[in-house]
């Protein structure tokens, strides 16, 4: 239980916290990239190995990326039902 604890006080504010689009997505159940990285790795950077394949993106791909949708928030949260 301390172990649990212990990860739990390592984890980042989610990005959320400071992003303008915060209502707008839980209201609409929408989510971003940079969500979705924070959901899988504890906090809201991209790791090293994904940095190198995100440069070859065309940049409109990349942006594209930190748009709020709802196929990005059914991809974090499969297991709910959705009307």
């Amino acid at each position: 239980m301390a172990s649990l604890l212990a990860a739990l006080n390592e984890i980042e504010p989610a990005p959320c916290d400071v992003c303008e689009k915060k209502l707008l997505c839980r209201n609409e159940r929408l989510a971003c990239m940079t969500f979705a990285t924070y959901v899988n790795y504890g906090h809201p950077s991209v790791p090293t190995a994904h940095i190198e394949s995100r440069k070859r993106k065309k940049k409109a791909s990349a942006l594209r990326d930190d748009i709020p949708s709802r196929a990005m928030y059914k991809r974090i949260f499969k297991s709910e039902s959705f009307e």
